[in-house]
């Protein structure tokens, strides 16, 4: 069994974390599928980084190798959840473990009653960890022509 831990994003994961959103299997199940360039990711990320910006990024490491990213993103008292898993690690139960890790530390660090998330209905992986990972679906919605289930994780307060 390999030796799974969190740490926080930085600058320098810039390179793996674009790498990671342009895998094509990651844009097909992305509700934005374009090709991100290497200067628009770069901008994104250091607002995404920066000290109350409301998002907090963490990779995911198995035995110290990067595995996979997690990103929440705080509007008032709910987090919106988004993740990823390196195409290496995926059929592993890495997408359950890194929510599993990172949840109840984003109630904690954001202050926030819920976090959601929304998944195509076409992808069944994530329906899957989601469900695993101890969210709730709810209603299923349309985001932008696409099918998708709701999810949420009640924080403990």
């Amino acid at each position: 069994m390999s030796e799974l831990a969190l740490r926080e994003a930085t600058l320098a994961d810039a390179d793996l974390l674009r790498e990671w959103r342009n895998d094509p299997i990651v844009r097909q199940n992305s509700f934005t599928q374009d090709v991100i360039a290497p200067d628009t990711h770069r901008a994104w990320l250091e607002r995404k980084l920066a000290a109350n910006s409301g998002t907090k990024i963490w990779i995911l490491t198995s035995d110290g190798e990067p595995a996979g990213q997690v990103r929440y993103d705080r509007d008032g008292d709910v987090a919106e959840v988004s993740v990823s898993i390196d195409g290496r690690f995926r059929g592993a139960g890495f997408g359950v473990a890194i929510l599993t890790m990172s949840a109840p530390r984003a109630c904690a660090e954001f202050g926030v009653r819920e976090i959601r998330a929304l998944v195509k209905l076409t992808n069944a992986p994530s329906l899957a960890a989601f469900t695993r990972a101890g969210f709730v679906r709810g209603a299923d919605v349309d985001v932008h022509g696409d099918a998708s289930a709701s999810f949420a994780w009640r924080c403990a307060r």
